[in-house]
């Protein structure tokens, strides 16, 4: 650290997206913002394994620290979202309905190995809070709503993760009991200190234990912890506070790895304070790396250590951190390259490792009269109908209906049960379900709400809703519901559906294995990881 200048110093602990890193001029601006760490955008453009590798390593070689590295929905997706080459992986929360250590500890490993294999180091994973039902953007993030199975899960993926040779990074601390989402307003745990360290604070506390590198802050408030008000009257957010993260984080857990913020654009910091405060109060906090800043992050925090309003002591004590994180990772090993080989070996590890956590966590929550399993050589005709409210929805149910044409059984989707006259449809008595009915063996309704699908709320609005008022109106009997993002629309929407499969998330994988188990190639022997009921 000792051939470290200040810019240097700061730059460690700097943190931009690429996209925003190349509008400033990408590599030709690190001899004067020698960024420590670089989040991947996909608006980057790059592409595949080796195109993303590439790129990293051209930026390391221009710096005399290599980058940390993360990445669009890093394990939150899986590697597939940011590299085209790689798997897209179920949700944590998957792990959560397999209920199983192994299952989670391949779940972070094969991750962690493609990641890895790309020049992602730092995937900002697991997710450490637990499920609230009516907060839209934690939706399938999470391991479960039972602290006891959360904390029995996440150490196995954090070694998984670990051993891959990828940092994990537990999020989002302290974690929030809030319904109102940080992107877009305040949010706030609102739970006495005594209950959060026995439920939530067991969570944090076993990823610790477990050996945990990182620790991402939350512009979430925890008023029981610290009561401070920002300038425009609300609790200060984690992200802020010293006394959340110093002093509960660090003293009173036992945290010593890196702390990075959670991005600084979002509304749960910008609506209380400037950019500048922002990064000046955000590692005066004791957050050692600044998660979205631009470039200017770099003058602003060189001008606040020479006026005093942040110390020397405070960006050494960070860079010390960060360049530990990059020591534990071969970072700085002479020879460290970005990226890595995978054999065809480990590939198929990895493909064989996604399949089993699939079969293993789908959840069959009702099937009255034994209707499943069903056979598949009495079944001529399935429709499918789509009830989401994002664009790309009916692309992604295809490897659904390409898997029951594998089986001989020809496939429609259906854009929910309305057209533009929807008034006239339910008028008319739902005669589109009717013709479906009549037409078809089978009738799988695929329901989908995911975080921030749709934006800003849990629930399904507009005109999906008449879709719901319309469905099971006829052809119940032969009807079967897989919800395939989040487990409570079993609850809000299909609690009286005869046949009701929980599959969490929307993958390739996770569709191949709902019809596995609709035709007894399998079985579902997922459990559920949240309460279903309120």
């Amino acid at each position: 650290m000792k051939n470290l200048t200040l810019r240097e110093k700061i730059g460690q602990t700097c943190m931009p997206k690429s996209d925003d890193f190349e509008r400033f001029g990408g590599k030709n601006a690190l001899k004067d913002y020698p960024i420590g760490a670089l989040y991947l955008s996909p608006d980057t453009g790059i592409k595949d394994r080796a195109a993303t590798a590439g790129y990293l390593q051209e930026l390391n070689e221009s710096l005399k620290m290599p980058l940390l590295v993360s990445s669009y929905e890093a394990f939150e997706k899986g590697p597939g979202t940011i590299v085209s080459d790689m798997d897209v992986f179920p949700s944590i929360i998957n792990v959560g309905a397999a209920a199983s250590e192994e299952i989670a500890y391949k779940f972070g490993y094969y991750q962690g190995l493609q990641f890895n294999a790309a020049g992602i180091n730092w995937p900002f994973f697991p997710v450490a809070d637990l499920d609230a039902r009516l907060s839209n953007v934690m939706i399938c993030r999470c391991i479960s709503d039972d602290h006891r199975l959360a904390l029995k899960m996440i150490g196995s993926v954090i070694r998984g993760m670990q051993d891959a040779g990828v940092a994990a990074c537990v999020k989002h601390f302290p974690s929030t009991d809030d319904y109102r989402d940080p992107h877009i307003t305040n949010a706030k745990n609102s739970s006495p200190l005594e209950d959060w360290m026995q439920e939530q604070g067991s969570v944090y506390k076993a990823a610790i234990d477990a050996g945990v590198y990182s620790v991402m802050s939350a512009h979430v408030s925890f008023p029981d912890v610290d009561s401070d008000l920002t300038p425009n009257g609300v609790y200060v957010p984690a992200t802020m506070s010293k006394k959340i993260l110093d002093g509960l984080l660090r003293n009173d857990l036992g945290f010593e790895g890196v702390v990075v913020t959670d991005a600084v654009n979002m509304r749960g910091l910008q609506a209380s304070y400037t950019m500048e405060e922002i990064y000046i109060g955000a590692l005066n906090a004791g957050n050692d790396i600044v998660l979205f800043c631009d470039l200017d992050y770099i003058d602003i925090i060189e001008k606040a250590v020479k006026t005093g309003k942040v110390s020397m002591a405070r960006i050494d004590e960070a860079v010390e951190r960060v360049l530990a994180l990059k020591r534990k990772l071969g970072l700085l090993d002479e020879n460290y390259c970005a990226g890595m080989t995978l054999t065809a070996q480990q590939m198929s590890q990895c493909k064989q490792a996604l399949k089993e956590i699939c079969q293993k966590s789908i959840t069959l929550i009702n099937n009255a009269g034994k209707f499943l399993p069903l056979s598949a050589q009495n079944i001529k005709k399935a429709a499918i109908i789509a009830i989401a409210q994002y664009p790309d929805y009916i692309e992604t149910l295809q490897p659904l209906k390409a898997a029951l044409q594998q089986r001989g059984i020809k496939s429609d989707i259906f854009n929910g049960l309305t057209s533009d006259a929807y008034v006239e449809e339910i008028k008319s008595g739902g005669e589109m379900l009717k013709k479906i009915s009549d037409e078809y063996d089978i009738i799988i309704y695929c329901p989908y709400i995911g975080a921030h699908r749709p934006l800003g709320s849990p629930f399904f609005s507009g005109d999906t809703v008449m879709t719901l008022w319309q469905c099971m109106e006829y052809g119940k009997e032969k009807s079967i519901v897989v919800s395939l993002g989040s487990p409570h629309v079993y609850y809000e929407y299909f609690e009286t559906s005869p046949v009701y499969i929980n599959a969490y998330s929307l993958t390739p994988e996770i569709l191949e294995a709902v019809v596995e188990g609709i035709f007894g190639e399998i079985d579902f022997v997922g459990t559920s990881p949240v309460r279903l009921t309120p």
